[in-house]
């Protein structure tokens, strides 16, 4: 290995010693430059996150510091680049304090006079024969090594992250993958999907390779200004959490009650997200403080009290931190499409009372599932809003961590002007759209056309200039009320470019209304079963949708297992294997667990709240497995009815995972047919079902909707009408910043 140049101490200003004296015009240019981008780097808010993160004491220790990819000091990228420095050498600097620190650069495009410079800094030099390989770097990576890596080809991005010694990285988040197309080219669409996957994977990974531990990925916004430091935030923002999420069928008997919110309170709250953890970049860039969260399994209506008693302990919480410090912001964790008896635009209604807390100055940031609805209201009341882009709902903490992000960079952008002058918060345009459309989600889903099209026009919207969210919502099909419809929201600081922005996003949507099946083939029940049990694709999945717990649905329809149970193809045991996930049934569970596995029992289930299709179903079969200690269930019992092995709950639950079903004795890739009350399949069920249809059953959530009778969503609305006299008002409203009053006819 070489002889590294050991970094010189800096200076008492904190400076690292000037470059060595050259007579390079290139040179004392290059200083310059560095100079200024120093001076900004160290007055913005990068330069406290940064610094933040590698106090961490949960750091492993770092003795060497290797950037890769830095490319070229004179390119035309040059003021990208420049930038790129000045934070590597900021790390560097700021991890050499009281210890040695060896530091490498390798890139294939550094000219002799970007080598010069960099040596000035007594940074090593490392041959990279090409972009796609580590070359020299390779043999410096090791348990005590910080890589930053602001660009490799995803060649050199796949080499360093299977480097098993990697400990600790630092990148940009790809995106200088991007900077290479013109915005909506087809290439640049190309390298933003190449990127966002890969990250994803990534991160994915973090989570699942024991062997590698301790990553850290820091996304680094290159491309944008620095932020710089209002004198009011040269400490950390206070930035508060709330929130209650769940979606609730107006059409379901059932009542959620509050402790089906597993409320989190205080650090509990911090725990449930890993990207504010202490050692992350949000987490370090404000002091996150939590109040209660909630997020209950969706069903029916919540009962007054039950909201009640919530949000008291919530408002008490807020109540509390705003007396002890000045709360800069505040984090609206949400779903959107809550129900509660006896009040209207429930989340706008909680918003409310929080706004009463914390006063109209906090800036306030939501996040939201698309299934959510988007009042006018709610939309003032925030000044950020964003939600899921994905359905099935795979980028969940993505999302969410793209709401506190958007509110950190706000903050940033706060200013006291002078001494003893108001604080001026500074506010985003926030352009919201209704569109007259109400669809479950099993006809919206992002895997399939056309909404895969639509969402993927999101990512382009938020990628102009001055836009800083882009989002649309499906909303809830279904809850009976004036503000279920799909809604598009973009915010940004060009009032033109997010009335531009949301006003495209409609249109787009608006277009393909006609267009919207269903993600899969569908029939009734019967229909279904009579189709899988003559194809020869196995395992064979069957949505029993009416009644899927996830959506709404009560989840103790027997309606679908009456029917299976019914058929003589699975009367006997030595019938085609069936899994069918579940019912409930309490007593049902009493009695299994007292006579215990391998019984013959006598068992009632189901139809306790939702008797309106089907009532109680009686069962005998054998106890084939046993449960105790989930979340949801609380118990499970799989008691074998022929060929049939019903799950029974104590309490209803969702079955997305494989792992449900083997924790139970169930295999549900070697089953002939696996019947689970849900809509699309979730991820691991899609990838396990070689064949799939939606039976469209009865229930709660029904997916015919107009067998449901909604009497109060407004009028025209796609599909419940058919024919529209005029074109729908896609006209972008532009909202009143939160702190101003919100006037006109509610829409």
């Amino acid at each position: 290995m070489p002889h590294a140049v050991e970094v010189e101490q800096p200076t008492k200003s904190g400076r690292v010693p000037k470059a060595k004296a050259s007579s390079s015009r290139e040179l004392r240019q290059l200083r310059s430059l560095y100079d200024q981008s120093r001076d900004n780097y160290l007055q913005s808010t990068l330069s406290l996150s940064i610094n933040h993160l590698l106090k961490s004491k949960t750091r492993p220790a770092v003795t060497k510091i290797i950037s890769l990819g830095l490319g070229s000091l004179n390119s035309t990228d040059q003021s990208r680049r420049i930038k790129q420095l000045t934070i590597f050498l900021a790390i560097a600097e700021q991890l050499q304090q009281g210890s040695k620190l060896e530091i490498y650069a390798k890139d294939p495009s550094f000219s002799k006079t970007d080598e010069a410079f960099l040596r000035s800094f007594g940074v090593h030099i490392l041959s990279a024969p090409s972009a796609t390989t580590l070359g020299e770097a390779a043999q410096y990576i090791d348990k005590s090594t910080l890589v930053y890596c602001p660009f490799l080809t995803l060649e050199a991005y796949e080499l360093l992250f299977s480097t098993r010694d990697l400990n600790l990285f630092i990148g940009d988040d790809f995106d200088a993958l991007r900077i290479k197309w013109p915005k909506h080219s087809t290439g640049r669409k190309e390298a933003e999907s190449l990127s966002r996957s890969f990250v994803q994977g990534y991160r994915k990974r973090i989570k699942t390779r024991s062997a590698v531990p301790g990553y850290r990925f820091l996304a680094i916004d290159i491309t944008s200004p620095y932020h710089p430091i209002s004198p009011i935030m040269s400490e950390r923002p206070i930035i508060a959490i709330a929130g209650l999420a769940c979606e609730h069928s107006t059409f379901t008997p059932s009542r959620t009650l509050a402790p089906a919110f597993h409320p989190r309170r205080g650090d509990e709250v911090i725990d449930k997200y890993a990207f504010l953890h202490p050692d992350t970049p949000l987490g370090t860039a404000a002091d996150w403080r939590g109040t209660l969260i909630g997020h209950a399994l969706p069903g029916g209506k919540v009962t007054r009290a039950a909201f009640e008693e919530l949000v008291g302990d919530m408002i008490t919480r807020l109540t509390a931190i705003t007396a002890a410090d000045r709360l800069d912001g505040l984090w609206f964790d949400i779903h959107g499409a809550m129900y509660v008896e006896g009040l209207e635009d429930i989340e706008a209604e909680l918003l409310r009372r929080v706004r009463h807390v914390i006063g109209p100055n906090v800036i306030v940031s939501a996040s939201m599932d698309l299934h959510g609805n988007v009042s006018r209201e709610l939309a003032h009341q925030t000044d950020l809003i964003t939600c899921y882009r994905m359905a099935p709902h795979e980028d969940v903490m993505e999302t969410k961590e793209r709401a506190c992000r958007n509110l950190v960079e706000l903050l940033a952008r706060q200013a006291k002007p002078l001494a003893g002058a108001a604080l001026i918060r500074v506010r985003p345009f926030k352009a919201w759209v209704p569109i007259p459309i109400l669809l479950p989600g099993e006809q919206t889903s992002t895997r399939v056309e056309p909404a895969k099209h639509i969402y993927a026009a999101v990512p382009e919207v938020e990628a102009t200039d001055n836009i800083i969210d882009a989002a649309i919502w499906v909303g809830y099909a279904w809850a009976d009320e004036p503000r279920s419809r799909a809604y598009v929201v973009v915010t940004g600081w060009d009032e033109n470019a997010v009335k531009e922005g949301a006003e495209k996003l409609a249109q787009i949507f608006w277009d393909a209304h006609e267009d919207f099946v269903f993600v899969a083939p569908t029939g009734s029940f019967a229909e279904c079963l009579d189709i899988a049990l003559e194809s020869k694709s196995r395992p064979y999945f069957i949505s029993d949708s009416g009644d899927n717990p996830t959506a709404g649905g009560s989840g103790d329809v027997t309606w679908g297992l009456t029917q299976l149970l019914a058929r003589p193809e699975f009367q006997h045991s030595s019938g085609p294997a069936v899994i069918y996930a579940s019912v409930p049934g309490p007593e049902a569970i009493r009695i299994a667990v007292e006579a215990g596995v391998g019984a013959t029992v006598t068992v009632t289930a189901g139809a306790e709240i939702d008797n309106l299709h089907a009532g109680p179903i009686t069962m005998t079969g054998r106890v084939h497995s046993i449960k105790h200690g989930d979340k949801d269930a609380v118990t499970e019992v799989v008691l074998q009815v022929g060929s049939v092995f019903a799950i029974v709950t104590k309490l209803r639950k969702p079955y997305h995972h494989e792992k449900d079903f083997t924790d139970l004795n169930l295999h549900p890739r070697s089953a002939d047919i696996v019947i689970v009350k849900i809509g699309y399949l979730e991820p691991e069920l899609y990838d396990m079902a070689t064949d799939w249809m939606l039976a469209l059953t009865p229930g709660g959530v029904d997916q015919d909707l107009q067998r449901l009778g909604h009497h109060r969503i407004r009028r025209p609305m796609w599909p419940f009408d058919k024919t529209f006299t005029t074109q729908p008002d896609l006209t972008a409203r532009i909202l009143p910043l939160s702190n101003e009053p919100l006037t006109g006819e509610d829409e």
